[in-house]
């Protein structure tokens, strides 16, 4: 039998904006990537191959929250915030406390309203969101 040598626990994994961490997430709660990949290539007419590499570190990120989380009021006051003054950028840190991947960038905005849903169950609000010079350590590692 092989012994279990990882755990993973979505409580450990903090999401923090604006320096306010986050709670009351849904399903999967928090998504992070770049915009441009790394590296792209063209190739030409004689099939030559000429990789391309991007300095575009511009990142997009989804947080989803229970309806009734209270840190959509935190979301929605950037947004409104940012809305109205153009001040809204904010530090984004999203991290695993028990392994090692994480993800930062110290401008991230929301770029709009999550949409209102109701059903017969609750539900999810999703926030979408841009950031500047996204760092992502998916080293992966449980400890």
């Amino acid at each position: 039998m092989a012994d279990v040598a990882f755990t993973y626990n979505p409580q450990r994994v903090v999401v923090v904006f604006g320096g306010v961490p986050l709670t009351g997430f849904d399903a999967t709660f928090i998504k992070v990537s770049r915009i441009t990949p790394v590296f792209s290539s063209k190739s030409g007419v004689d099939g030559v191959a000429v990789r391309s590499q991007s300095l575009d570190k511009r990142g997009t990120f989804e947080i989803t929250l229970q309806n009734e989380s209270p840190s959509n009021d935190v979301l929605l006051a950037a947004m409104q915030a940012d809305e109205t003054t153009g001040l809204g950028m904010k530090p984004l840190l999203v991290k695993d406390l028990n392994g090692r991947t994480q993800a930062q960038a110290t401008a991230a905005w929301i770029t709009g309203y999550a949409d209102v849903e109701y059903s017969a169950e609750s539900g999810a609000r999703v926030w979408k969101g841009e950031c500047s010079q996204l760092t992502i350590s998916p080293a992966g590692g449980n400890a």
